[in-house]
């Protein structure tokens, strides 16, 4: 059966349609330039059909007619090995990918047209930051990537990850964090969610969407455990405009998932400079890595947790053990948060160990995308149904030195428990650790996991707030940071007694608020009788209207 080909017509406008570049987001190679001959021209691309031209050819669809097959809507443009490449493997580029490619590559070619390419600036920086490339890994989450070696680092408040910021432009940055799939179990509702929090920005526009390449996964589990393994999974890549302190940053930003682990890479330029690193932004998007499944579990080192350029320290579960005189046998550390002498009075780590056999509170802390409030989410940790309750042991929250050695210990009552980090004062500097432990069984809707606000200092640790916020169907609390120093709100609704009256009446709302006034969390509150159950945000304005800020 004859070919259904293209006509001259439809592959000129396919390759105008690109600016004569290869449609796959991982080449975009020119494929139009001149020969020697000044009156001759050289092409090296292909009007490739997306449904094959014939049956039995890569995607063919039987059900579309001759006029279909030729027409545009058919066709992408591609270098010649992407082409070969895309018809040889037709399980890895399926129609809808390609579909995709073509889509984002028009998107790109309409951004560019009229704009004119900035010269970089004569020196060698731009090959000089691909040859400076180093690898950092993220132990808690379990993955590495590729950051430029002599940038500045930063790194977020969270402990969740890195930032990399350009010496001489702090604009210019690349951003590394891992997470639990809390706000989205699969990678398109994260990238979905994600794009509708960034629509509401100043002067979003969204530029392309596509597949950011295979990733590389070093293991898989299976019913005998864990083996190591090198299998690929897929990502997917953004590109977007948008406003900042009144001027356009372009941003690069590269979705992975794996389970129930998310790795997000966010690389971002200067409008008028972002095509000068782009070369750099794709190489760190594409060297995204899942090396392990799980946090550190115990005999491994924490070492690699701690802050670049720090000592390096290897604290085990058999160290710890040693050096402080506590038996942990049955133990895993859970988290390691550091700390460092500037803020903390002493260099070290705030560790969270549980049970071996338990995985722990998923999730943490999460900023509002529609107002300024941070709140705790969690997950609860499963396996805890799984071994004997008698038979498990207590969380335990310690604080140790470089060379291991105890500072503090505490048994924390219940058996799973988490640790975050989140800075409530004007000194950023100055960190609180928030400890929520798990109090979800046995109480139905007033009951749930309890977070405590401590804070490490050269004075020992202590506990900040007069008691823990719980997180339930009856209560929830959230940090409001668009205020210096932060506030903490709280809102709970209990049964109150009385006599008759509506069924309302058995129930009170009350309503906490704690700020910082002459070195101390002061704490106000009102009492409304009503019935209020938490679903998933809480309203920033009953606060304002029952606490204003000329009070305050």
């Amino acid at each position: 059966m004859a070919r259904d080909e293209f006509s001259a017509g439809v592959r000129l406008q396919l390759a105008q349609r690109v600016n004569h570049k290869c449609s796959n987001p991982d080449c975009r190679t020119a494929t139009s330039g001149p020969k020697d001959n000044p009156e001759a021209s050289i092409n090296l691309g292909v009007a490739a059909h997306i449904t094959a031209a014939s049956p039995g050819g890569p995607r063919f669809n039987p059900s579309l007619e001759a006029q279909e097959r030729t027409a545009i809507t058919n066709g992408i443009w591609l270098c010649q090995n992407c082409a070969k490449l895309v018809d040889n493997d037709e399980a890895r580029f399926p129609e809808k990918l390609l579909r995709d490619w073509k889509s984002a590559t028009e998107a790109e070619a309409l951004d560019q047209l009229g704009k004119s390419r900035p010269f970089p600036t004569p020196t060698a920086e731009g090959p000089a930051i691909l040859r400076e490339l180093q690898w950092e890994s993220n132990p808690r989450f379990g993955f590495s990537f590729l950051f430029p070696a002599y940038w500045d680092r930063e790194d977020p408040t969270n402990g969740d990850g890195n930032t990399y910021r350009h010496p001489r432009d702090s604009e210019i940055e690349v951003r590394a964090w891992g997470g639990y799939a809390v706000v989205s179990k699969d990678l398109f509702g994260w990238i979905q969610h994600t794009i509708e929090w960034l629509g509401c920005q100043g002067g979003f526009r969204l530029i392309s969407d596509v597949p950011s390449g295979r990733h590389l996964v070093d293991f898989r589990e299976t019913a005998h455990g864990v083996v190591e393994v090198r299998q690929q999974i897929e990502g997917r890549r953004i590109v977007y405009a948008l406003e900042t302190a009144g001027h356009e940053l372009t941003a690069m930003q590269t979705f992975v998932q794996y389970g129930n682990i998310q790795v997000g890479i966010l690389c971002r330029a200067r409008a008028e400079s972002y095509a000068d690193y782009e070369d750099l932004f794709l190489r760190v998007s594409h060297s995204v890595r899942i090396l392990r499944p799980n946090p550190t579990k115990s005999g491994e080192s924490v070492s690699t947790l701690g802050e670049r350029g720090g000592k390096n320290t290897h604290c085990s579960i058999e160290d710890i053990s040693e050096l402080g005189g506590i038996p942990l046998q049955g133990y895993a550390i859970h988290q390691a948060l550091a700390l460092n002498s500037f803020s903390n009075g002493t260099d070290g780590w705030i560790l969270m160990l549980l049970d071996e056999r338990l995985a722990g509170l998923a999730g943490g802390m999460h900023r509002d995308a529609y107002s300024p409030l941070r709140t705790m989410n969690v997950e609860l940790d499963p396996s805890i149904w799984q071994v004997q309750q008698d038979d498990v042991k207590q969380a335990l929250l310690l604080a140790v030195d470089e060379q291991c050695r105890i500072l503090y210990s505490e048994q924390l009552g219940r058996e799973s428990a988490r640790l975050d980090r989140t800075y409530l004062y004007r000194d950023k500097r100055r960190p609180t650790f928030v400890v929520t432990r798990d109090y979800s069984i046995g109480a139905g809707s007033y009951n749930g996991p309890i977070s405590y606000f401590l804070e490490v200092s050269a004075q020992g640790i202590r506990y900040v707030l007069p008691h823990g916020l719980m997180t339930s169907l009856k209560s929830a609390w959230a940090i409001v940071e668009n205020n210096s120093p932060a506030e903490v709100i709280y809102k709970t609704c209990r049964p109150r007694p009385h006599k008759g009256g509506p069924p309302e009446a058995d129930f009170e709302v009350v309503y906490e608020l704690y700020r910082f006034e002459n070195g101390h969390w002061a704490p106000e509150s009102q009492r409304e009788v009503g019935f209020w159950e938490y679903e998933r945000s809480l309203d920033y304005g009953e606060f304002l209207s029952r606490f204003p800020h000329d009070q305050r």
